[in-house]
């Protein structure tokens, strides 16, 4: 009996490890809607009632039944990913409370980076004219529950982006309202851009200026990054894990690729070989990272 009950736990983990398997092949493969492990994490409660039949049925006369754990954990993630995404919000008065955000520029920075820590978000970044004296100017909602803060080092400025609920370690494991930013970058300066993020999809255009690098780090993201011709060869580092990203370049910009990390798949350009010139260095890291290349 003992013999048996061993082998079923046994079977019950490896269709686990299939079936998380799958889905993350699945994600990887962008063949799953934007935001789908974010709301996967709506169904939580699900993992306790898997737990329990796993503890009911793990030392009963019917030890098969611990398979049951699996299969409702598995048939949660097919009925998230056969629903689609689901609305944008359930608290319509969320995007109606938007708070103006600014950062202003000292008169003797030459380059500046932005620096954004938040999960649970979207973010809209684009490249072009501010007010004069600004480095950003933009929005966001829900009011009160992000910052923005400037750090002047000598001739250079960090320009700091907090969510709340990333910030204080609270992490809300129910249906939510995601975080939104709109914003404007100036481009008339060299910038840095550093993302530490988790459930993020964004729209960063970046074409206007010139960035000097990137630096993407987290996990479950999807971020479309546009960047115009680089000056000189640039870097774009891509760190964490089941990340999408779909990298935009002009015509004819080299993208020179290495990876050091676990099943990161990189969707490349054909001609990518034959180009010369400034190029933008991309190094996936982590693991189960998807990256697409592509001309605009």
């Amino acid at each position: 009996m003992s013999g048996s009950r061993i082998a079923w736990r046994r079977v019950a983990r490896g269709l686990s490890f299939i079936g998380f398997g799958v889905f993350c092949l699945l994600s990887t493969q962008d063949l799953l809607h934007r935001g789908f492990w974010l709301d996967a994490l709506a169904y939580w409660p699900v993992l306790l009632i898997a737990l329990g039949l796993h503890l009911m049925f793990e030392r009963s006369r019917a030890p098969w039944g611990v398979l049951l754990s699996p299969l409702l954990i598995m048939a949660t993630l097919g009925f998230v990913a056969w629903r689609g995404p689901g609305p944008l919000s359930t608290n319509w008065e969320d995007w109606e409370n938007w708070e103006t955000v600014q950062a202003a520029r000292d008169p003797q920075v030459e380059s500046w980076t932005l620096e954004a820590t938040m999960a649970l978000a979207d973010l809209d970044l684009r490249a072009g004219s501010v007010a004069p004296g600004m480095l950003l100017q933009g929005r966001t909602a829900p009011a009160n529950r992000a910052s923005v803060r400037v750090v002047d080092r000598s001739d250079s400025s960090r320009v700091y982006l907090r969510g709340n609920r990333w910030r204080s370690g609270n992490m809300h494991l129910l249906p939510v309202t995601r975080h939104h930013w709109d914003l404007d970058v100036t481009d008339d300066q060299p910038m840095s851009l550093r993302l530490e993020t988790a459930f993020v999809e964004g729209d960063l255009n970046l074409e206007t200026t010139d960035v000097a690098r990137v630096n993407l780090d987290g996990a479950f993201n999807d971020l479309t990054l546009r960047l115009g011709a680089p000056r000189t060869d640039t870097r774009v580092d891509l760190e964490g894990a089941f990340n999408h990203l779909e990298l935009v370049v002009p015509e004819n910009t080299p993208v020179r690729v290495s990876s050091d990390g676990f099943i990161n798949l990189v969707d490349r350009r054909s001609n990518a070989r034959t180009l010369d010139g400034p190029a933008y260095r991309l190094r996936p890291e982590g693991a189960f990272n998807r990256v697409v290349i592509r001309s605009q």
